[in-house]
């Protein structure tokens, strides 16, 4: 009785591991997590060998150790669960966008899809600012942020949180097509991270070089995307932390140049060759870094030049006044990590050059604030491994910008 009951056992444990992509969301093929499970039902039935009473010993510690799951997920909830709420959805056109009504902490996306409060109706003025996670900032309260700050300064006028955490440029500007004419802005605000905004072009697929050309191209979402959405809505509390507790040790094994260079190039020949979008591989634009005149360098920069191209276009076409907001990564800014290149191949401003020099070549206005950041230091970002602003950084670049834009808010010029 005793054995065949732990054979039952370890034959459900087997069958969660082999229900676990369908069941709870995951890449296809066999995983680690999955391997581990196999490894325990096949543990739990080789305990049958034992004798008689280490086999009921083990048994009721495998049965008791199942048993805890449940409180244990319960308690992970409670303290942990608002964290893996998801903000965000699958979607043809943009690869994701926000989830109308979500939340999670400090963010609150509303019922039109922006972060903070309710559209107004009919406002007086509007301003639409599009970015990534800088500008979408769930790592700051809503009136701390860039755009919160934005909102204080030009009091007369509805600022909208347009940013979305992982977006690139590619994205905003669909996103603005999409957009543009519903909302009817005075002014739309685009800020552009130089840390990662580059490789974000390389790594969606929306723009492809054909023949020596950049044309945009419909995105294609592989499996393993499509289950990794699965998996944010589906995976217990349990499995999100003990995941992220493993890739945080292998990202803290990993977290140098060579893996991150190498992870660079391996994006590079991967868009060359058209393969599937690559999500959640933000980094550092190391390829720019060490070899700025590369085969990838090049092809980011003109990726880069025909997003801005196509997004003024797009403001163009509805009579919008558009401006570029060109953020420095804290890598550049701080310019101390002893792998960044010593001879002089390597400038802390070269990635705000090269989008300076797009805007200018055709006539967008832009706001560089690179210079503004350059004597602040390391005090505008955070301190950790993280490479985001912190409020204060948020504070600087909204008075800089602010000043650009209530001119324009008040007075509505053509130009500006």
């Amino acid at each position: 009785m005793v054995r065949a009951l732990t054979i039952a056992v370890a034959t459900g444990i087997v069958l969660v591991g082999f229900a676990f992509d369908w069941v709870l969301g995951g890449a296809p093929g066999i995983g680690r997590m999955q391997m581990a499970v196999f490894a325990l039902g096949a543990c739990v039935a080789l305990t049958t060998l034992l004798p008689y009473r280490w086999n009921v010993r083990t048994l009721l510690l495998t049965m008791g150790a199942l048993g805890a799951l449940l409180p244990a997920e319960i308690g992970a909830r409670l303290i942990a669960g608002e964290r893996y709420r998801p903000l965000c959805v699958p979607d043809d056109e943009l690869i994701f966008r926000p989830l109308p009504e979500s939340s999670r902490g400090d963010v609150h996306i509303n019922s039109n899809g922006y972060r903070g409060p309710e559209l107004r109706i009919n406002p007086t003025s509007r301003i639409v600012v599009y970015g990534d996670s800088f500008i979408e900032a769930s790592y700051t309260a809503e009136d701390a942020t860039f755009v919160g700050q934005l909102r204080q300064h030009l009091d007369t006028a509805e600022l909208i949180n347009a940013g979305v955490a992982g977006y690139g440029p590619d994205q905003c500007l669909i996103r603005m097509r999409q957009e543009v004419a519903e909302l009817k802005p005075q002014v739309v605000v685009l800020g552009i991270f130089t840390g990662n905004d580059f490789g974000d072009l390389i790594r969606n697929r929306l723009f492809q070089r054909q023949e020596e050309k950049i044309v945009e191209k419909r995105v294609r979402l592989s499996l393993r995307l499509e289950r990794e959405f699965q998996r944010k809505h589906r995976w217990p509390v349990l499995l999100h932390l003990i995941n992220g507790a493993i890739q945080n040790r292998h990202f803290a094994s990993v977290n140098n140049k060579e893996h991150w260079l190498g992870v660079a190039r391996a994006d590079f020949h991967s868009w060359q060759e058209g393969a599937p979008v690559i999500l959640g591989a933000d980094h550092y634009e190391w390829d720019i870094a060490v070899a700025p005149g590369g085969d990838s360098a090049i092809a980011k920069r003109q990726l880069m030049h025909a997003a801005l191209l196509q997004i003024r276009n797009c403001c163009d076409q509805h009579r919008v006044p558009l401006l570029v907001v060109i953020i420095p990564a804290e890598k550049d800014i701080v310019a101390t990590d002893p792998e960044l290149p010593d001879d002089g191949s390597w400038a802390p401003k070269q990635l705000s050059t090269w989008v300076e020099e797009s805007c200018n070549s055709l006539s967008i206005a832009h706001v560089s604030l690179f210079n503004s950041f350059e004597p602040h230091g390391q005090s505008l970002y955070f301190s950790t491994v993280d490479n985001h602003w912190n409020e204060t950084g948020q504070k600087l670049a909204a008075d800089i910008v602010a000043r650009r834009l209530r001119k324009t808010v008040n007075d509505c010029p053509e130009e500006m």
